[in-house]
């Protein structure tokens, strides 16, 4: 999950200003994502798609949407069944930060991909947009048209014009809702949590909306390669930039607006 904060206008924060906070976060097989707490990050982690095995002393933490590792804070690290002694590090936090982008940039995605765009809304607040909104600035189209949607420039065509064709994001396929999670439609869905407040942060929200994806639908990641959670404003910390640990399919945005 890549995380942004904007401000009340709508704009991203620079995040070179003031560098944001960087998360690690695993996604378990259920959709749920957690932050690893204490900085502690084993060998083969940061690797996004990687598969891991959480050691039985785990502990997972539901209500801080946090997971704590056994030997966290210590000067050891976890390397499968094994523990080796942590190595120190000559790199840079500049080298670093290329290394970061080199990788970034080799993770190429290519081909059709399909987005489910969610709109969340929270006991004391909500995306302010509707779905139809939404439909336009990720789809290019309003109620199944793009006549209807008058924007030249969206999400869709931008990924698609960046990767020379080689990239298509398409809508996620209609489904019947239940509950608090409305249907699926045009590549849109609402989920409703009426006990989750923004002050339960931007990791307990993300997952309270996974879990009502999973009782409407069976399995949130199912419904589409990749989820874009549309949060209330003020869920999320300011400047907050997440980057996932294994193979995360969800997106999530803290908008007030998306042009």
């Amino acid at each position: 999950d890549i995380q942004y904060e904007h401000d009340e206008s709508g704009r991203r924060l620079n995040l070179f200003q003031n560098l944001p906070e960087k998360l690690d976060t695993v996604e378990l097989e259920d959709g749920l994502i957690y932050t690893v707490a204490g900085g502690f990050v084993p060998p083969g982690w940061t690797v996004s798609g990687q598969d891991i095995f959480l050691p039985p002393s785990t502990i997972i933490d539901d209500a801080t949407a946090t997971i704590t590792l056994p030997n966290s804070g210590s000067d050891r690290l976890l390397e499968g069944d094994a523990y080796v002694p942590e190595v120190e590090s000559t790199i840079t936090e500049d080298q670093e930060r290329n290394l970061s982008e080199l990788r970034r940039q080799m993770a190429v995605v290519t081909g059709e991909k399909t987005v489910l765009a969610v709109k969340i809304v929270v006991s004391d607040g909500a995306y302010e947009y509707d779905p139809s909104y939404l439909e336009c600035k990720v789809f290019g189209t309003t109620n199944g048209s793009e006549s209807n949607c008058n924007d030249s420039y969206h999400l869709t065509n931008g990924y698609s014009e960046c990767s020379y064709g080689k990239l298509t994001l398409t809508k996620a396929a209609a489904r019947t809702g239940s509950g608090n999670v409305s249907s699926i439609s045009n590549g849109v869905v609402t989920v409703t949590l009426p006990t989750t407040s923004t002050t339960a942060g931007d990791g307990t929200v993300r997952n309270a909306v996974t879990s009502a994806l999973n009782s409407a639908f069976g399995s949130a990641t199912s419904l589409a390669d990749h989820l874009m959670y549309c949060l209330p404003p003020n869920t999320m910390s300011a400047g907050t930039l997440s980057t996932p640990t294994i193979g995360a399919i969800t997106l999530v945005f803290n908008y007030t607006r998306l042009d």
